[in-house]
């Protein structure tokens, strides 16, 4: 059995690291988790800044999300909330993961998050980059195929995992990288 992640709404915001997360959750190499309050801060964030989306499709998105990982969604956290030794707007990220049992929560934010507060309570926390270099070192054939079913369902304009990783340069540079090497991917996104 795959082990388990809490995403964080950061790490569920940007549309090319999200669907390279997800793909890669669909192939089995983890099993995610989130929140309601998730969902709901990644759904405003969305709408916020990207006024072209509207709230009918991302509630889509959000549906088809949960009918991928009927599991994901984790609940029983508020009880905790008010105990976590995190900023007060994250206090519910950090008390879903401790609900969850995850062994590492996934975010852009790492200072939100200081190991001292999260390892007490068994909770790794790792930025997106760390996260999918580790899902690459343990599974680089299944991270691969995952990446090509990602950039093989992507129409307008259609995508390459070269492509993919161009796209995740930002967010996940190091991940980017490293994959490029390990699958012989030139920089040119050819």
């Amino acid at each position: 059995m795959a082990f388990s992640a809490f995403l964080d709404a950061d790490v569920l915001f940007p549309v090319g690291l999200r669907d390279s997360l997800l793909w890669i959750a669909h192939f089995a190499v983890y099993s995610p988790r989130w929140s309601a309050e998730v969902l709901d801060e990644m759904r405003m964030n969305i709408l916020e800044t990207h006024k072209h989306v509207t709230k009918e499709d991302l509630d889509e998105m959000i549906r088809d999300m949960q009918t991928a990982f009927p599991e994901a969604e984790v609940t029983g956290y508020q009880r905790l909330i008010d105990a976590m030794p995190v900023n007060e707007h994250d206090r519910h990220v950090l008390a879903a993961a401790v609900v969850a049992k995850v062994g590492v929560l996934v975010t852009i934010n790492l200072k939100d998050f200081p190991a001292e507060a999260c390892e007490q309570f068994g909770v790794e926390v790792q930025s997106a980059d760390e996260f999918l270099l580790h899902a690459l070192s343990l599974e680089p054939f299944v991270v691969h195929e995952a990446l090509s079913r990602q950039a093989s369902i992507k129409r307008n304009p259609a995508m390459s995992v070269a492509d993919v990783l161009t796209h995740l340069e930002k967010t996940a540079p190091n991940f980017s990288k490293e994959a490029r090497s390990a699958w012989e991917i030139p920089l040119s996104g050819t």
